[in-house]
């Protein structure tokens, strides 16, 4: 009788640990994302918003390849899944393709999606049933590009939009908090874009930045109400690339950094969940140089900028996305 309670009891333990151990591994992520190169090639790293913890989630080994690495990473809705754009197979054409990766760098799997030389740059739904993604027929001058959405498991790709022009083509997609919307930029040539916003299904497409802001990087606030976006994404000399917001109609623009005379240039990276705060990279004309290049978040209301990041020079970090958790 004592054994068969010992036995009981073992499995009531194990049973426990079974739980416990399930619900640590389905535990949101916390942080910030974001890529940042290391020995040549961009890998993926998360960051707590005070700075501490940095840590590489990403491994990719150089194998004779002119990929840069792993690149534009976006968190899931419930922080459990990262997923990014890379050519993480090696692959003699150099495809670049989507993966997931758990917050803590285990679970890396291909998202199957198999539509040309470039299927990047992904954004999940609010639900996180579906992804929007930049694809790329091919190198060629001449070639279609644009936006497709697809179930988040990666089947059933629709192609939302498709430029067929060598100067112009679509990008960044980012998904509004309500689902009605896609915001993406459109590039039409050096020193003109502009974000514009459309239906899931590709209709309703309204232009809401002017050409001449060379606009990129949308980002929808949390709750719906704001558009961050950056200005000159490709400074032509004296320019400076700036954080603005917007409505989700275009209307109400305020600028929200005032970097000029040519030498710093801010790029939006994400929210942070409570609405209250932009995480954005900040380098110089040239980022090779000596100078700033890292990382800094922006509180919305004050203005207050502080930095992020404390990455060896070259470094480059870029892309940053918050988690949903915090």
């Amino acid at each position: 009788m004592r054994k068969l309670v010992l036995f009981v009891a073992t499995l009531a333990v194990v049973a426990a640990l079974a739980v416990l151990w399930a619900v640590r591994g389905s535990s949101p992520g916390r942080g910030i994302v974001f890529e940042a190169k290391m020995h040549g090639l961009y890998q993926l790293f998360t960051i707590n918003p005070d700075g501490s913890h940095l840590r590489q989630i990403t491994h990719l080994v150089v194998r004779n390849s002119s990929i840069p690495g792993v690149e534009q990473a976006a968190w899931s809705p419930d922080g459990k899944t990262i997923i990014f754009d890379s050519d993480y197979e090696r692959t003699k054409e150099h495809v670049i393709s989507l993966f997931t990766i758990g917050p803590d760098g285990s679970g890396l799997k291909r998202v199957p999606l198999y539509l040309g030389q470039f299927v990047g740059e992904p954004a999940y739904s609010p639900s996180g049933k579906m992804i929007s993604f930049t694809w790329d027929e091919n190198g060629s001058a001449l070639h279609q590009q644009g936006i497709e959405v697809a179930n988040a498991a990666g089947s059933d790709a629709q192609r939302l939009t498709w430029v067929d022009h060598p100067d112009a083509f679509d990008q960044r997609s980012n998904w509004s908090p309500d689902g009605e919307w896609i915001a993406y930029t459109e590039v039409r040539g050096p020193g003109q874009s502009a974000i514009l916003k459309m239906r899931p299904d590709g209709t309703g497409i309204v232009e809401l930045t002017p050409w001449a802001m060379a606009a990129n990087n949308a980002k929808w606030s949390p709750d719906g109400s704001r558009i961050a976006f950056n200005s000159h994404n490709d400074p032509q000399p004296g320019e400076d690339a700036n954080l603005y917001t917007m409505r989700p109609d275009g209307t109400g623009m305020v600028q929200l950094t005032h970097y000029a005379g040519g030498k710093l240039n801010a790029y939006v990276g994400g929210w942070s969940p409570d609405g209250k705060q932009i995480v954005f990279h900040l380098r110089g004309a040239n980022p090779d140089a000596p100078g700033v290049n890292q990382l800094f978040i922006l509180d919305v209301d004050s203005g207050h900028v502080r930095q992020l990041t404390n990455l060896p020079q070259g470094a480059n970090p870029g892309y940053a996305s918050w988690s949903p958790a915090g």
